[in-house]
């Protein structure tokens, strides 16, 4: 497996696991837009300090993917690093493949020169899966998330 920045001819896969993803999370009741998607992935090219998108390929097909983003803290101007969304394939979890991603979202992170990188699940698949590994990658429970629906 190789992890490498998207390219413009990954758009349209990248699209469609996106669309995967959101139909298999807690989100899926809410509109899914493409165009938005697509706004995302083009701030990876035209603003790749503040948004970063990573795919892993296995036998040159993509089977994953994590964007990132690089924030101010609201109180300050050091930075921080959140995912805003981290996918492989069902056929391909338990492999390498997130941990590969991970670790090039780590990269990128870290020569942006934040205080900190944040991973985070919010989808409810594979909840406590997904926080155990991220402990074993080193990351620390931060915070609670809650949410309510009206």
């Amino acid at each position: 497996m190789i992890v490498r920045p998207i390219e413009e001819h990954d758009i349209d896969v990248c699209i469609e696991m996106g669309e995967a993803m959101h139909q298999e999370s807690r989100y899926s009741p809410y509109e899914f837009n493409k165009d938005k998607i697509l706004q995302l992935i083009n701030a990876t090219f035209t603003n790749p300090e503040s948004y970063s998108m990573f795919v892993v390929e296995d036998d040159e097909e993509i089977v994953g993917l994590l964007v990132g983003v690089c924030v101010e803290y609201w109180f300050g101007t050091d930075k921080q690093t959140a995912d805003l969304a981290i996918y492989v394939k069902p056929e391909k979890r338990g492999t390498s493949a997130v941990g590969r991603l991970i670790r090039a979202y780590e990269k990128w992170a870290s020569n942006l020169g934040i205080k900190e990188i944040g991973v985070s699940t919010s989808t409810g698949v594979d909840t406590e899966r997904t926080r155990g590994l991220f402990q074993r990658l080193g990351y620390t429970p931060a915070a609670y998330a809650y949410s309510k629906r009206i």
